[in-house]
């Protein structure tokens, strides 16, 4: 007879406190990213302050939507026991909170920065509430695919990705151009906050999370967005850490 699994994994409060804490710089870090896409708009649907209404980007907020939602996934996930009974349960119960908590901080970011007459709003760019949740749950429906798979299948789907193009006898899919653009501007955005570090210090930093090839497969869009390396390095960017160069052997 097997035993109903709870919701979730652990029942220690403080392992819970913890894992808010690390949840809670994930959110502050997307805060930065999603407020500076959020458009003050006037009660009458004008733009409040000065200069002409930037161009719609529902898709960059759609991918801003997707990196946030397996940022926090991962983050939670990753620390949960190896459990197959229970491992399903506990993602789709966590994928429901990862999907709840972005849209409550979608809208604590608004209402934090709309006043009186003035509405900063997100929407602007043509993205529906109901459209943010269903981006949500399609990026999370496949992530909890790919990481509820048996250990031989996950093999099998890391080696295919790791084939060479000469060896794969599909073509080689380009990346998303927008996707390529998004990391320049975030790391033209780093560089301008913080002194305007070069490359090489970056790579070089011990605090950055990848080295020198890991950087530029990242720059040309080849370094999946899903990877732990790039997800790391993101965030080590949208934070503004200043690089802390690695010691010498």
């Amino acid at each position: 007879m097997n035993i109903p699994c709870p919701d979730k994994p652990f029942d220690d409060p403080y392992v819970w406190e913890l894992i808010e804490l690390d949840l809670h710089n994930i959110d502050k870090s997307w805060w930065m990213t999603l407020s500076a896409m959020a458009i003050p708009l006037s009660l009458f649907g004008l733009k409040a302050d000065s200069g002409p209404l930037p161009p719609k980007q529902p898709i960059q907020l759609k991918m801003y939507l997707h990196s946030y939602a397996l940022e926090l996934f991962n983050e939670e996930f990753n620390r949960y026991p190896n459990d197959q009974q229970c491992s399903a349960r506990w993602a789709q119960k966590l994928a429901e909170r990862v999907e709840a908590r972005i849209i409550r901080r979608i809208g604590e970011l608004e209402a934090s920065q709309s006043s009186g007459m003035v509405l900063m709003n997100l929407g602007y760019h043509g993205v529906t509430q109901p459209e943010m949740r269903e981006t949500i749950r399609v990026c999370l429906k496949g992530l909890i695919e790919e990481k509820l798979l048996p250990e031989p299948q996950k093999q099998e789907a890391a080696s295919t990705k790791t084939l060479r193009p000469a060896e794969s006898k599909e073509p080689a899919i380009a990346p998303a151009p927008s996707e390529i653009e998004r990391r320049k501007t975030l790391l033209a955005e780093y560089k301008a906050a913080t002194g305007d570090p070069s490359d090489y210090q970056l790579f070089n930093a011990q605090n950055s999370g990848l080295h020198k090839p890991e950087f530029y497969r990242w720059l040309k869009g080849t370094l999946s967005a899903h990877s732990r390396t790039a997800q790391n390095f993101e965030r080590f960017l949208r934070e503004k850490k200043l690089p802390i160069p690695r010691k010498p052997h």
